[in-house]
């Protein structure tokens, strides 16, 4: 079992502050709304900032792993991250879920020269802050597994696994595309 807990304060917190000004630059109130409701008529613009007040980050981990009988491998861990005091209007880019966990079973030797490893990934949902654009990530989780068989006598082996088993699709970080699996064998030799 393995665990921490950790608490970070920042003096001078670098962050970035998002301005934008429509593009005609018209001193008109009406067409300023106009040009600022639209991503087409308008110039964005960010710059560096220190924050006037302190900033501070705490996190926490709890880790379990554990050799079962007949060669199980259980493992377990949970996570969380905040940040905090971070002034309103400024873009901190914490991009880390409030929690997120792990739970994996596995055996290498199942039956004779037969393995395999599952592991069950989480995430909460965040809000996700980037220079292009901050949005709302949602939870989600995937199911990765794997089988391998090592030929008698050898060196060799094949692995036939997949990232996000269940192909359920989901989307990491704001404006990325959304992923599915990915499914793969593989051949090692002389490992």
């Amino acid at each position: 079992v393995d665990g921490y807990v950790y608490y970070s304060q920042y003096k001078d917190f670098i962050a970035r502050v998002a301005v934008a000004r429509g593009q005609s630059a018209s001193s008109n109130p009406a067409i300023e709304i106009t040009e600022l409701a639209s991503p087409f008529t308008t110039d964005n613009f960010s710059f560096v900032v220190n924050s006037p007040t302190g900033v501070d980050a705490i996190g926490w981990g709890i880790g379990v792993d554990y050799e079962a009988a007949r060669g199980y491998h259980i493992t377990a861990n949970v996570s969380g991250d905040k940040l905090n005091n971070v002034p309103t209007g400024f873009v901190a880019f914490f991009n880390t879920p409030k929690v997120r966990y792990n739970i994996g079973l596995s055996n290498d030797k199942l039956y004779k020269n037969i393995g395999f490893n599952i592991l069950w990934r989480w995430q909460d949902e965040l809000l996700w802050e980037g220079t292009f654009g901050t949005g709302t990530i949602p939870h989600y989780g995937t199911l990765d597994a794997q089988v391998t068989w090592r030929l008698p006598n050898s060196k060799t082996q094949f692995k036939i696994g997949a990232s996000n088993l269940l192909n359920k699709y989901y989307r990491s970080a704001f404006g990325n595309p959304e992923v599915g699996g990915l499914y793969y064998v593989s051949f090692g030799y002389n490992l």
